[in-house]
């Protein structure tokens, strides 16, 4: 299953986030695909105002501030997540790429502030981007209380 929510971030909470952003405590992940990280579930940055608090670490097993830029060749294969319930929301759209591509066809361009939930089942890949992607990722096997809005019109 996937889900697709515009505006899901308000800008307040898009700015708190991208504010938390520090490459000196950034780590670098190489696993399947490369990027930069801050890794939320390790340091004592504050989430509590993002959505009510709904991203509590105890829900989650991976919850992180991602950057993607050209210098990361993104791979071919698609893959899938361990975790159950998958949440990515894109921080910024600036940049030229970086679309979510599912096994099904499905392509997500990245606009700033949605939401894009799926589970486990769902294999996807992120293309190549020009420019600098951020987005917040929590991964884990509880599902959080969202409620989507119900879009009239096709998808993307």
């Amino acid at each position: 299953m996937i889900l697709y929510q515009e505006n899901f971030f308000k800008e307040t909470e898009i700015n708190h986030i991208v504010s938390l952003w520090n490459k000196n405590e950034s780590l670098f992940s190489d696993y399947v695909i490369s990027f930069y990280y801050i890794d939320f579930m390790s340091n004592n940055s504050d989430l509590s105002s993002i959505q009510n608090g709904i991203f509590d670490r105890k829900k989650f097993h991976k919850m992180r501030l991602q950057k993607y830029d050209e210098s990361f060749k993104q791979i071919d294969e698609f893959h899938g997540h361990e975790n159950i319930h998958n949440y990515i929301v894109f921080l910024n759209d600036n940049f030229i790429g970086g679309e979510l591509e599912f096994e099904n066809g499905l392509l997500v361009r990245p606009k700033k502030g949605s939401l894009v939930y799926f589970n486990n089942d769902e294999k996807h890949r992120v293309l190549d981007c020009i420019g600098d992607r951020y987005i917040f990722t929590a991964l884990g096997d509880k599902e959080i209380d969202i409620q989507y809005k119900v879009r009239k019109k096709a998808l993307l």
